[in-house]
């Protein structure tokens, strides 16, 4: 990705980094992962809660994927927390006001494509960019966005901004169970 003298992209470089570290999990690396941190009890996302992903793959395939995380504290990397969920990463950007949820298991286990929401907080649920298919595939597409994309407003506008440099993003919605 090169560099821009516009404000980065950030929710869709916050992907691009995410997507990367999926792919690493994919392939059964990884490294020391940082120290748990304390979520403050006020926050959209806790440890415990379910979160259904719903959406409409570019293709226009339906896609329902539910989230359960784990009782255990999320670990903080940056400004963000890092859920485990028994299917995938899961990642709150408090700051950002996104949601990244990525469903790999089905992937690992039988070869079905991996399932990425990434999402910006509208209210209390999630909204945003659904990317489905094989994880390298994914990665290039992702490659495709310049450091200085445009800052998306909203989720259509990201979803707007991804297909735009030839990423083939359906839609998404995270949203909490119970």
């Amino acid at each position: 990705m090169g560099g821009g003298t516009v404000a980065p992209m950030r929710p869709l470089l916050l992907a691009s980094s995410l997507i990367a570290l999926t792919s690493v999990a994919l392939a059964g690396g990884g490294g020391a992962r940082p120290a748990p941190a304390t979520l403050p009890g006020t926050a959209l996302v806790q440890p415990g809660q379910t979160w259904v992903m719903t959406g409409t793959t570019a293709a226009g395939q339906p896609v329902q994927v539910k989230f359960a995380l784990t009782r255990k504290a999320p670990e903080r990397s940056g400004t963000d927390w890092n859920f485990d969920a028994p299917n995938g990463p899961f990642t709150y950007s408090p700051d950002e006001g996104t949601l990244f949820a990525a469903d790999i298991l089905p992937s690992l286990t039988t070869g079905a494509p991996v399932q990425l929401c990434v999402a910006m907080f509208d209210g209390q649920e999630a909204r945003g960019a659904l990317l489905s298919g094989r994880m390298d595939d994914i990665d290039v597409q992702m490659e495709q966005i310049p450091d200085d994309a445009p800052e998306p407003k909203n989720a259509a506008e990201m979803v707007q901004i991804l297909r735009s440099y030839g990423v083939a993003a359906g839609t998404c919605t995270l949203k909490r169970e119970g």
